[in-house]
């Protein structure tokens, strides 16, 4: 099976096609997670901060106004309330 490896570089519409259709498999590159890290470090700091961060501790759209209580359940409920 074709490997098509997340970089950063542009990606084809065949890969972008490929790997949902279990054409092709996903992997990400060597440098990848560590250059992730900065961004999740900013993420965690905002879900366990006192300030409210749009999409990260909040929901989304009308529901903005609303801080999310339970933190781990956020990310998961914040797809599918999401209603621009």
């Amino acid at each position: 099976m074709r490997i098509v490896t997340f970089t950063g570089a542009p990606l084809s519409v065949e890969d972008v096609v490929d790997v949902p259709l279990g054409l092709a498999q996903a992997e990400l590159g060597e440098d990848v997670p560590a250059r992730m890290q900065a961004s999740l470090d900013v993420v965690t700091s905002a879900i366990h901060g006192s300030h409210a961060v749009y999409g990260v501790n909040t929901g989304f759209g009308k529901r903005a106004k609303w801080r999310r209580a339970n933190r781990a359940h956020a990310s998961r409920s914040s797809t599918d309330h999401h209603d621009g």
